[in-house]
């Protein structure tokens, strides 16, 4: 489904996969790695998992954003390699192109739609009317 995604948007989407233990992780990337290897294009679908047995329980405030990400390659699939930090992980993947820069204005014209056709104006901020049948649900 991701890889369908990617080809018809053109933006690879990373895949991150966070296990319990790295035991589940490596059975997880043994079967992530087979199925990886049988993609048209594996690099339009980067995939990288970590374990949550990796934090540190003697930090502060153990993360997920914490060097635990190991990226996954077909060639490499069970191999120890480096791990990441989640803002690193972009490194990882060479081939990835970059996010878009989204502009000066950010968005907050009009015309947010109009300059990319991924990007959605923001919704309002006044919740919908009630339909009758909310109303109908609310009275009984």
């Amino acid at each position: 489904g991701y890889a369908r995604l990617a080809e018809s948007t053109g933006i690879a989407t990373p895949v991150l996969v966070w296990l319990p233990t790295t035991r589940r992780e490596a059975g997880a990337r043994t079967a992530l790695a087979r199925v990886h290897a049988g993609l048209d294009d594996p690099r339009a679908v980067p995939v990288a998992t970590a374990a949550a047995d990796l934090l540190d329980p003697a930090a502060p405030h153990p993360s997920p954003a914490a060097a635990v990400w190991l990226p996954l390659t077909s060639a490499r699939a069970n191999r120890a390699g480096p791990r990441y930090n989640l803002a690193d992980l972009a490194d990882a993947w060479p081939g990835l192109a970059p996010p878009a820069d989204p502009g000066p204005d950010d968005g907050e014209s009009g015309d947010a739609a109009a300059a990319s056709p991924y990007r959605l104006p923001p919704p309002s901020p006044i919740p919908p009317r009630a339909t009758p049948n909310r109303i109908a649900r609310g009275e009984q």
